[in-house]
């Protein structure tokens, strides 16, 4: 996971990041990337990801709570111009993308 964050590639399994390490990085970054890994002791650092898909797991499981309420779901929706999660027929485009 550190690797990934430090790389800039997110989480992914380890066939994934070699073969992303294989196809867009030099072996001088990923060395770069390996020294910058904590050593045996030192605390891992927390997760760099914003964490929206983390509160979003948890909000869906408090059925008392509305989407509308959540600042960080309204925050998200402002960010992309769109409500993501808004339901469009089939056969339309949704709202901003006819």
């Amino acid at each position: 996971r550190l690797v990934g964050e430090y790389l800039g590639v997110g989480d992914c399994d380890a066939r994934q990041l070699l073969r992303q390490m294989n196809l867009f990085f030099t072996a001088d970054e990923v060395r770069e990337a390996l020294d910058a890994l904590p050593g045996r002791g030192e605390p891992i650092p927390p997760k760099m990801t914003d964490g929206f898909a983390d509160r979003a797991r948890r909000r869906h499981k408090d059925d008392n709570q509305d989407d509308d309420n959540d600042d960080d779901y309204k925050a998200f929706k402002s960010a992309l111009g769109f409500d993501p999660m808004a339901y469009t027929p089939p056969g339309q485009a949704p709202p901003g993308f006819e």
